[in-house]
């Protein structure tokens, strides 16, 4: 889709949205009709630019932080380092580097366990992929999608 004025409008309407658009809402910011407006969402949709419209979490309201380990690989490829973190327990995400660190593994961990923290240094020890050096942090604020394991956890 070759996007023009309107559509760059109404996208940049769409990315500043929390939660599913209002196509009324949308209209009025842009100075577009609802009837421009519509067929526009249905067509980046539908071209792929837009992949769909899900809620922001916040974490730290339901109890947990995000621990980023940034991770050196000592042995073996990038492919076997990746596939050992995308294994471990309550993992949001998995990155692969370049600079001064290889990967990057991102957890959930409940705020009033971080004494989860260790295992999770220790296993990627054992595991013999990883130097021994790694830097650690702790985000207390920031956003992410509701992962599958905390679908199903009790949050109570």
């Amino acid at each position: 889709m070759k996007m023009n004025k309107k559509g760059i409008k109404i996208l940049r309407s769409l990315l500043a949205i929390k939660g599913f658009p209002q196509k009324n809402k949308i209209a009025e910011e842009t100075g577009l009709s609802i009837q421009t407006v519509t067929p526009f969402i249905n067509k980046m949709i539908d071209d792929g630019i837009v992949k769909g419209f899900s809620a922001i979490i916040e974490p730290d309201k339901l109890g947990y932080h995000q621990v980023h380990f940034l991770l050196n690989i000592q042995k073996g490829t990038n492919d076997e380092a990746m596939n050992f973190l995308k294994n471990m327990d309550r993992v949001l995400y998995v990155t692969s580097g370049f600079g001064n660190s290889d990967c990057q593994l991102v957890v959930a961990i409940p705020a009033d366990r971080t004494d989860l923290i260790p295992g999770y240094m220790e296993a990627m020890r054992q595991s013999g992929i990883f130097k021994s050096e790694m830097s650690i942090h702790v985000v207390t604020k920031s956003h992410f999608p509701l992962p599958d394991f905390l679908r199903n956890e009790d949050l109570d």
